[in-house]
């Protein structure tokens, strides 16, 4: 079988990036995709395309491929070629968007929703008219699905623009909220502990009941370690970035289901280096390079009450960067003399939780049963 051929049936039935097994994924490493720009740019079926391209995508830079796909999408749509009935949709939002009508009716789902929730007023009512004109698409018949193609086809480049300006005019308000509502330590803080600082000669919080809502992330190893792991904690191991979770007093679910872990706090998030939301984990593998897909779950836009609420067990918040280092490790309901000699070495304050009187979801195995995917 030669390389398109092998191509063409591996992606026809595989159909995400994220269950290539090994052995074909060293395979694939060796074929040079450029060589069959012009075969893959003219593949009829849109969604076998789409497989290809997300899986280059997560490698390379696909502009080129774009283009080309473009070209064989406005000569068929323009010139009326015989296309499958049920291929109209997704050549359209591939041509204005680039991407497969599922992605894109959830990425409109998303933004209309939160910026609704927000009562924004930062995107052009024009805008939003045209997004929901593409978003209903599926509703109109081939005559007019084509009428639609023909009016926008010369602005295809600004529409795609555009909505992806307008994305990031949402994502950056929503993930400037996580952080503004996230717990900031000083001494003037309603839960500073003066009493427990002294008592353990090193800064307590202690939080017991009160509202909040907090960035923190678990760590592998126990309290008792005292080995030097600097790097480890502090984000600093040449990653292109890191998994924390969004916690608050609506719940305090993390991976650490024992709460025999070290968990740790963070309150010096750069809200522009949040890259994924997800109110259950995102299954992320490790991130090889900057605008490539992390996860073929939906990159949610919630609320900071609604992304601890919505959590099986515990959400999952991908952030960019290196050296993201933490403020304080977190305990629950005690403090032991382990914790102290942990903090001390790490220079970390310590917020002490009263878990009884804040709810805890444990909803480690609800993730199996999980419909939020994408493809």
């Amino acid at each position: 079988m030669d390389e398109f051929n092998y191509i063409i049936n591996f992606f026809s039935s595989v159909g995400s990036i994220f269950n290539i097994d090994k052995d074909n994924s060293e395979k694939l490493a060796q074929i040079d995709f450029h060589k069959y720009l012009t075969k893959i740019s003219k593949i009829d079926n849109p969604n076998l395309y789409d497989h290809i391209i997300k899986y280059l995508e997560y490698k390379d830079d696909v502009s080129i491929f774009d283009e080309e796909r473009k070209k064989y999408i406005e000569k068929k749509m323009l010139n009326a070629d015989n296309i499958k009935d049920e291929w109209y949709t997704e050549y359209i939002i591939q041509y204005f968007f680039g991407d497969n009508y599922y992605n894109f009716i959830i990425n409109v789902f998303n933004m209309l929703s939160y910026y609704r929730s927000i009562n924004g007023n930062f995107i052009s009512l024009e805008n939003l008219k045209i997004y929901e004109r593409f978003n209903n698409i599926s509703k109109l018949t081939l005559n007019e699905k084509r009428e639609l193609f023909r009016e926008y086809y010369r602005k295809s480049n600004s529409i795609k623009e555009m909505f992806y300006d307008d994305m990031r005019k949402v994502k950056d308000r929503c993930y400037k909220r996580l952080v503004d509502r996230a717990l900031k330590l000083n001494k003037d803080s309603n839960v500073y502990n003066q009493k427990l600082s002294n008592k353990y000669n090193v800064d307590v919080y202690y939080l017991n009941g009160e509202e909040f809502y907090a960035f923190v992330r678990t760590f592998s190893i126990n309290r008792n370690d005292l080995s030097d792991k600097a790097n480890y904690i502090n984000s600093n191991l040449n990653r292109l970035g890191y998994s924390f979770s969004y916690i608050s007093d609506k719940n305090i679910g993390t991976t650490d289901f024992e709460q025999k872990k070290v968990v740790l706090l963070y309150d010096q998030i750069n809200p522009n280096n949040i890259s994924y939301v997800h109110h259950a984990d995102i299954h992320s593998s490790r991130k090889i390079k900057q605008d490539t897909y992390l996860s073929n779950k939906v990159n949610e836009l919630s609320s900071p009450d609604r992304l601890a609420m919505m959590a099986n067990g515990y959400n999952e918040v991908y952030i960019n960067g290196n050296n993201i280092v933490p403020t304080a490790l977190i305990c629950y309901d005690n403090i032991t003399n382990d914790d102290v000699l942990f903090a001390k070495k790490y220079n970390l304050s310590i917020v002490l939780m009263n878990t009884s009187k804040y709810r805890r979801d444990d909803g480690r195995y609800e993730d199996f049963f999980d419909n939020s995917y994408t493809l």
